[in-house]
């Protein structure tokens, strides 16, 4: 603000917060999918070109495995933030009183 007032609205960082868990959970979900179906095309499938979709498919999961994985420590450091300015708010509430 123009005063320099900070005003934090902890319910919406909250939802913010379980927004990004349903995000990262679908993601776990597609991925889970898809790998399902990965293994189900793959079954009786050999040869250079298998190998080469295997390969690729891994990466995929393991690049999936891995934004899911930023979208959990984003959401532990939103809620560690959230947290911490509410309880640095009560403190400075605890200070003019």
């Amino acid at each position: 603000m123009a005063d320099g007032t900070i005003t934090y609205d902890y319910p919406v960082i909250e939802q913010c917060v379980a927004m990004m868990m349903k995000k990262a959970d679908e993601i776990d979900n597609q991925a889970t999918l898809l790998g399902r179906d990965v293994k189900t095309i793959m079954q009786d499938w050999v040869g250079e070109t298998a190998n080469s979709y295997e390969a690729r498919s891994t990466n995929l999961q393991a690049g999936l495995d891995e934004h899911r994985q930023n979208l959990l420590n984003l959401r532990q450091k939103v809620s560690d933030a959230a947290a911490a300015m509410e309880a640095a708010d009560k403190g400075g509430a605890k200070g003019i009183a």
